[in-house]
């Protein structure tokens, strides 16, 4: 998975939650448990892309973990801002969501310390 890609997952994510905002509203208030073994096997397939794609930065375990979380909570607080319709300064909100994006991959090539 190269950034392009990444990009395109980020936007899929987003362009999902407003489509069905009921439906990414429970997915992301459901605590998964890792512990659980069901669950441990959706969270590893929900995450295996995104940890591949990491992987290319060469990250250790502790700079992965910080990256998918920060990741994590800046597309899902960006989306949820969007949803209580908390964007309302004048600039398209989607120019903004690429300005983050772009934003995240520097921030996980600085990570890597590349």
């Amino acid at each position: 998975m190269t950034p392009p890609q990444v990009l395109l997952s980020a936007h899929a994510t987003r362009n999902f939650a407003r489509s069905y905002p009921a439906r990414y509203s429970s997915i992301m208030h459901y605590p998964m448990r890792p512990s659980d073994p069901q669950e441990a096997e959706i969270i590893q397939e929900s995450l295996h892309l995104f940890q591949e794609f990491l992987q290319l930065y060469g990250l250790n375990d502790d700079a992965l973990i910080d990256v998918m979380r920060m990741v994590n909570a800046a597309i899902y607080g960006f989306i949820t801002r969007e949803q209580l319709e908390l964007m309302t300064l004048d600039r398209s909100s989607d120019m903004s969501y690429e300005v983050m994006l772009e934003a995240l991959l520097v921030a996980i090539a600085r990570s890597s310390g590349s």
